[in-house]
């Protein structure tokens, strides 16, 4: 059986807090008569790259989140979410609902920003196709992207494209060379109408020793590289703006890992970060960073129950700089 061609209708979409504080800033932009950068795409790139790396550099991250959420029966789920920092705040109250066993998946997120609403999962009759529908209302704008997921005898092709006249191609494909090997390779393109924006690319390896159905020990690495052509406004560049990033993970053991990220921007030094993951107990976790930077961070991870407390702090390291301590706490309740 043939594989359905799945396309998203999204409105201003922001699946996460911080996320759509980000969308809502280039919803008012625009509601300015201001044009989205043309040197950075404006849809989720290569997302299925580096997902080990990118979780623990986001769990170190000194920042206030707290998110709660309850079943009161099947297919319901109602919550509250609410992100803090020092520059602004952000509060919301989501709900999903599923028609039916098998069938799309209605949701909504009502925040002082705007209205969210969408459903996914949506079949169309005798035809091979999954609709998805998004959106957001804030005051004065209502914008469209469209999306498509194809899947191809060698891998998936995703295309979007939104109302801010953004596009955006994305090429995936993967092969297993050897057992317990295997390799992926991503590419994607963004732009205007008449304009290619650039180019970013990945290529990751990975090596998994299964024990039953969990991975045990392993290592991960990927390679990226971001190459905008053109400026924020449009201008082709005079000079390259190549940025380079490597990650490395190695998992020693199911409760055990090390890792290491190595960034060369554009413009400035090159970075690396480095530190792990150690298992306390059966429901606590260490998580520590250090970065050539002079951040040092660490974060302990508490399970209870269905609920999680995350513990953040993060200094400044540098010898003779001040330590500008730093804290945070993200909750997830389970009621």
């Amino acid at each position: 059986t043939s594989k359905p061609l799945r396309l998203s209708l999204l409105v201003c979409l922001a699946p996460r807090v911080s996320e759509h504080l980000a969308l809502a800033g280039s919803c008012k932009n625009m509601a300015e008569g201001m044009m989205p950068p043309a040197n950075e795409s404006g849809f989720p790139s290569l997302a299925m790259f580096g997902g080990e790396v990118n979780e623990w550099l986001q769990s170190l991250v000194p920042r206030t989140l707290v998110t709660a959420q309850s079943s009161p029966r099947d297919g319901v789920v109602t919550g509250a979410e609410g992100f803090f920092t020092a520059e602004q705040s952000h509060v919301a109250i989501t709900s999903r609902v599923q028609l039916g066993a098998q069938g799309p998946m209605l949701s909504a997120n009502m925040s002082p920003m705007g209205l969210q609403t969408g459903i996914d999962g949506l079949v169309i009759p005798f035809l091979p196709v999954q609709l998805s529908a998004q959106a957001v209302f804030v005051p004065g704008l209502a914008g469209i992207m469209l999306q498509g997921m194809v899947p191809t005898p060698v891998g998936m092709v995703i295309g979007s494209a939104n109302a801010m006249g953004q596009m955006s191609v994305e090429a995936l494909t993967g092969l297993q060379p050897l057992p317990n090997h295997s390799v992926m390779l991503g590419a994607h393109a963004w732009g205007l109408p008449g304009l290619l924006g650039g180019v970013k690319t990945a290529l990751q390896w990975d090596h998994v020793i299964m024990e039953g159905d969990q991975p045990t020990t392993g290592s991960s690495v990927v390679l990226a590289c971001t190459a905008p052509f053109v400026s924020a406004s449009g201008a082709p560049l005079a000079d390259s703006a190549r940025s380079v990033s490597l990650s490395v993970t190695h998992r020693t053991s199911a409760e055990h890992s090390l890792m290491a990220s190595l960034d060369w921007p554009a413009d400035g030094e090159a970075q690396m970060t480095a530190g792990g993951t150690r298992t306390l107990s059966d429901h606590t976790r260490l998580r520590g960073k250090w970065g050539t930077s002079g951040v040092l961070a660490l974060a302990l991870e508490t399970a209870i129950d269905k609920s999680t407390v995350n513990l953040v702090a993060e200094v400044n390291a540098r010898p003779g700089k001040p330590l500008a301590p730093k804290f945070g706490a993200t909750i997830s309740l389970s009621l």
